[in-house]
């Protein structure tokens, strides 16, 4: 029998038996002229494709039902019969092919007829008649139109029959849970050979590509816009199946790490964490910039599915591989130059700022109203703390509430009320700025500051964090006064530091996602955050205190009262509400608002990075120098989809970098002390769970 008249049969035939024909000798003598692409195969009565909405795939639970999984297996043997089909087409539209790649997919035809024959004996011996479940269209739609023999492999080899073999392994795995043995063992055969398919198609598709061009290259670029390289994946990540097909390692890492929406329109994410200096009028310094640049991978962990983020350079997928292994979904990454054109659902930036909003070249489906400026101002922040600390279940002192000062003179008199009122220690913060950034510690008696500071003379004031000393103090006022208020307020014996992570949907509509253990510095620098449940590693007494229900409720209160303040003035989306825990008299007192973050945070990525981190396990995220932090993923992880159960992982690419993030992961409080032991200098981060003793100071009353 000729190859031409097999296929024939094969596609166009409207019996199942032409379907599955296969006849003892072949020829490929005579293989015809080209054919055009028909509409439709033609099918036996009762099995021909039809558009219908998507029905959701059973969950494992559901599959020890006889019918459910009979339904399942009539899924998998439709798209054995496509398969076959799809062969046949090839075969018929390509008759000046190689003689030896036509044989190859012949070879390949017949194995799709047995795994068809295959799922067709369990799924009726399981009460499943053919023709119950009803045949999809798409792998037709998706690969029919090819128009050359490397359009059938680019298509059918490396990318359906790849995303097989992660398919085959995982249900391979389910059935054999669920106690079905025999049909594991159809989805082995299945599995193996598909393993061959895929390596026919590479061979092929190596000898036809660019001799230049590495495997990856060449085919994503020659997929057409129907399909997108996330096709090839399926559920899990068969790497070895990979290797065994022939797949170097630079493939399936990029493969791997790969995403692209399949369908529904994605957001755009930006990083864009210098959003108070730019309010203020000032251009983001160069560390700043360098910090934009290194971090800006970083939403990637507050993506939704398919989401997209804008990113300067594409990241390394050696970077990305230890991530997907760890189980996060990746989003794709998007440089300005390639979003010129694309449509997206809308631009979701680390703050919502006009300048934030601006995307120059896409197509956006809804524009979001940007916060206003006012609401990322500190002393926005300390209004709200004087209007709700009063009324809150756990009163905050109104000494402790920061005062706005417009000029050197408002800041040496509420320096002085300070000073009469006991306090030793002072801080003064810049109203537009962020991460510990725009603060000083003021020293001094009243009345050296109250001349110094007005006659502008050296004052008696220092830091820290200004080595400059009471001079570059000095200038830092002038220069951070001639952008707006400051805002001084006593500087407290802060011994725990706290996220308060709000979502911002409405007036009526606000969330409290969760609250975080911050781990901020001695400067009051953000330094990571502690991913344990909010009481792990404190003291009896503090812990108590924490936990009380009188705390509880403030912070409670405090989200709730504050996110329904956002929205009355126009912001919505996630923001963050900074909070500690300090000494004060004989025992402990909570300070609710700090400073509002009208913006996404560390935290809030925190909250999903401990998803990520296997129950009973304690984590913490740290941002490093890059030049300190780890730079290789070295963890273990147990489960599907995996939980880390120890081990450090880059969160940022270190590689080239001045900054970075990393997850240490142990199975328990001293685990962890001990791996983050070489990255705590003397500065903090202020946490009693990570010191023996925590670095006090100045009492206040």
């Amino acid at each position: 029998m000729e190859i031409r008249a097999l296929a024939e049969q094969v596609l166009f035939g409207e019996r199942l038996e032409d379907k599955l024909l296969r006849p003892a000798t072949l020829s490929d003598a005579r293989p015809g002229a080209a054919i055009r692409r028909p509409d439709a195969p033609g099918r036996p009565t009762g099995l021909a494709p039809v558009r219908r909405a998507r029905i959701p795939f059973p969950t494992e639970a559901q599959l020890d039902d006889d019918a459910v999984r009979g339904a399942v297996l009539h899924r998998f043997a439709n798209h054995e019969l496509m398969a076959i089909e799809l062969m046949a087409l090839a075969l018929l539209r390509f008759p000046d092919a190689p003689r030896a790649f036509r044989r190859g997919i012949v070879g390949a035809l017949f194995e799709e007829q047995e795994h068809f024959s295959l799922y067709l004996e369990r799924m009726q011996a399981l009460g499943c008649a053919l023709g119950e479940v009803p045949s999809s269209p798409m792998f037709w739609d998706m690969l029919s139109p090819m128009s050359d023999p490397q359009d059938y492999v680019v298509g059918m080899s490396l990318t359906f029959e790849q995303a097989n073999l992660d398919f085959a392994r995982h249900y391979r795995g389910v059935f054999a849970r669920v106690g079905d043995r025999a049909t594991a063992d159809v989805l082995n055969r299945v599995y193996e050979d598909e393993i061959g398919h895929v390596k026919l198609g590479l061979v092929w598709f190596r000898r036809w590509k660019d001799d230049a061009a590495d495997d990856w290259s060449a085919w994503s670029g020659a997929l057409p816009d129907r399909l997108q390289p996330s096709r090839a994946r399926g559920i899990g990540f068969d790497v070895e199946g990979r290797r065994r097909a022939g797949f170097d390692e630079d493939f399936i890492r990029r493969l791997r790490v790969f995403r692209q929406s399949k369908g529904r329109v994605p957001a755009l994410h930006r990083f864009n964490p210098t959003a108070e200096i730019e309010l203020a009028g000032r251009t983001p310094p160069k560390v700043a910039r360098r910090l934009t640049r290194d971090l800006e991978t970083l939403p990637m962990f507050v993506c939704a599915r398919d989401d997209a983020v804008l990113v300067s350079r594409p990241p390394r997928p050696a970077f990305l591989e230890p991530l997907a292994r760890a189980g996060f979904v990746l989003p794709e990454f998007v440089t300005a130059d390639e979003v010129e054109g694309r449509r997206f659902s809308a631009v979701e930036p680390w703050a919502a700022t006009v300048r934030g909003l601006a995307l120059d070249g896409a197509q956006l489906e809804q524009a979001r109203a940007p916060t206003p400026a006012a609401l990322f101002g500190k002393e926005w922040s300390a209004a709200q703390l004087a209007e709700c600390g009063p009324t809150l279940p756990l009163p905050v002192d109104p000494r402790h509430v920061g005062v706005a000062c417009a000029d050197r003179a408002a800041v040496a008199a509420q320096v002085g009320r300070l000073r009469a009122a006991g306090f030793d220690a002072i801080v003064a913060k810049a109203s537009l700025s962020t991460a510990g950034g725009g603060i000083r510690r003021l020293h001094g008696m009243p009345s050296e500051m109250a001349y110094n500071t007005v006659a502008g003379s050296a004052p008696a004031m220092g830091s820290s964090s200004d080595p400059a000393g009471s001079r570059g103090s000095s200038k830092w006022l002038d220069r951070w006064l001639s952008a707006g208020p400051i805002i001084v307020e006593p500087w407290l014996d802060r011994v725990l530091d706290l996220g308060i992570q709000l979502t911002v949907r409405g007036p009526d509509d606000v969330r409290i996602d969760g609250i975080t253990r911050n781990l901020v510095d001695t400067r009051g620098r953000h330094r990571g955050i502690l991913l344990t449940p909010l009481a792990t590693g404190l003291p009896v007494a503090l812990r108590i205190f924490l936990m009380s229900r009188p705390v509880q409720a403030t912070l409670r209160a405090v989200g709730d009262t504050i996110g329904r303040a956002l929205a009355a003035a126009g912001h919505r989306g996630p923001a963050a509400i900074d909070a500690l825990v300090h000494r004060g008299g004989d025992g402990y007192g909570l300070k609710p608002l700090v400073e509002v973050n009208p913006r996404c945070s560390m935290g809030r990525i925190a909250l999903n990075l401990r998803k990520r981190v296997a129950r009973g396990c304690v984590a913490a995220w740290l941002q490093l120098p890059a030049a300190q932090a780890p730079t290789a993923a070295a963890f273990e992880s147990r489960g599907r989809p995996p939980l880390i159960t120890g081990g450090v992982l880059p969160t940022s690419d270190a590689h080239g970098a001045r900054f970075a993030t990393t997850l240490f992961v142990a199975a328990n409080l001293d685990g962890l002390r001990a791996q983050l032991a070489p990255y705590l200098d003397d500065d903090g981060p202020v946490d009693p769970a990570l010191r023996p003793e925590p670095i006090t100071c100045p009492s206040a009353p």
